[in-house]
């Protein structure tokens, strides 16, 4: 059984009625969003729209399209606006500002088709029914040019923001080189050794370690103790005192060479140091420079002490 012409346009009220609601709820939680003025203008000229729409007498089924189109759309675009307000640049502050044009013309427009005199009602209706289905391709078309419009600014946004992070890849780089030239352990407290930090003496012959690397050996000094300073040869296998180290052995004992640690990734002599013991009293006592002879024969009672 088909409604009456007021049952209809009762129907019509309450469905409006509820998106008005529905849009006044959303206008004072926008009041809280500063950031965004012009959210509470197309919401208010939006509720004033749908206010319009209850007015209507006629085509009560195209008012309650356009009427719920209008407020489905405005919903979006709040929940839009709202969920990233920092996306809200100048390019959605316009076409918010053009979206509130549209509905106050659309609100105009229907507002004077509703209060012209007609010479038939038949012709009447034809009228005001064209013009509401024209409304709702307008909006279709807002809807669609504010989605275009947020994915532009996004993309824009992440554009900036992969330049963004280049440049602190860049900088993270940058703090990583410094971090590596300026570090002294790896990761396993193994030291790391410039070239100037070891004291060279007389050379030992040649070292191999299994079939990964060779070289030559040298007995040297660092910080008082007597170590090994194993070179690698240019044709070695390994190129990598890091890796050569983890072939050998990191047992604690008095009777197996400790390894202090192996050349900086950052000097070009490539290299790692073995503990060979400390200097004897006398070694220190032959040692000419005294300053040099001091700090030895200290770390010999270190270590003796230690022991």
């Amino acid at each position: 059984m088909s409604l009456s012409s007021p049952t209809r346009h009762a129907f019509a009220r309450d469905i409006l009625g509820n998106s008005i609601v529905v849009l006044e709820t959303m206008r004072e939680v926008s009041s809280a969003i500063p950031a965004i003025p012009l959210l509470g203008a197309v919401l208010g000229t939006a509720i004033s729209l749908i206010r319009t729409m209850e007015k209507v007498q006629d085509a009560h089924e195209r008012s309650i399209r356009l009427g719920k189109r209008a407020a489905d759309l405005i919903s979006h675009v709040h929940d839009a606006v709202a969920r990233d307000l920092e996306g809200a640049d100048e390019s959605i502050i316009t076409n918010l500002r053009s979206l509130t044009e549209t509905l106050t013309v659309i609100r105009d427009d229907i507002e004077k088709l509703r209060k012209k005199k007609w010479f038939t009602r038949f012709l009447r209706h034809q009228s005001l029914s064209d013009s509401l289905d024209m409304h709702v391709e307008t909006l279709d078309y807002a809807w669609r040019s504010f989605d275009t419009c947020c994915l532009i600014t996004l993309r824009q946004r992440l554009e900036r923001q992969s330049k963004h992070s280049e440049e602190l890849i860049a900088r993270v780089g940058e703090l990583t080189h410094h971090t590596q030239r300026s570090s002294m352990y790896d990761d396993q407290q193994l030291r790391l050794f410039r070239w100037h930090e070891v004291r060279l003496d007389r050379p030992r012959g040649l070292w191999h370690l299994r079939d990964t690397a060779n070289g030559t050996e040298h007995e040297g000094e660092w910080s008082g103790r007597a170590i090994a300073i194993r070179l690698l040869h240019p044709d070695s296998t390994c190129q990598d005192p890091a890796d050569c180290v983890k072939h050998m052995s990191r047992i604690r004992h008095p009777f197996i060479a400790q390894i202090f640690g192996y050349s900086h990734p950052l000097t070009p002599e490539k290299f790692y140091v073995l503990e060979i013991g400390s200097r004897t009293l006398r070694a220190c006592l032959d040692i000419p420079d005294l300053k040099r002879r001091l700090r030895m024969w200290i770390q010999t009672l270190a270590d003796y002490d230690v022991g």
